[in-house]
């Protein structure tokens, strides 16, 4: 298990690779991206849900809800967990609330 020092570093070095390029996890192909990915890894993998989240559009979302999707295989879809895809939902206006969500936008 790594010690407060140590994340410490991980975290400035993250931050900074982030602060280089706001669009970093736009090149899934790039030395950035794949270091940021393994810093958040060792600091508790929070990092790809964020990268995870913008691969999800909304027109996609409204697409596959019109099409009678449940959440879960609208998270298959995009490739993320459910949770990912709730923490998207929330973002975007959805409310969230006993498994089921609504819309500001609906």
């Amino acid at each position: 298990m790594a010690n407060r020092s140590e994340k410490r570093v991980w975290r400035k070095e993250m931050l900074g690779l982030i602060n280089m390029d706001n669009k970093w996890y736009e090149d899934t192909e790039s030395v950035r991206y794949k270091r940021i990915l393994e810093l958040g890894k060792k600091l508790g993998g929070k990092i790809q849900q964020c990268s995870q989240i913008n691969s999800i559009t909304e027109e996609e979302f409204h697409k596959n809800k019109a099409e009678g999707r449940t959440y879960k295989e609208i998270a298959e879809y995009f490739g993320v967990d459910q949770k990912t895809l709730q923490i998207w939902r929330e973002q975007h206006g959805y409310i969230v609330k006993k498994g089921k969500a609504k819309s500001y936008n609906d």
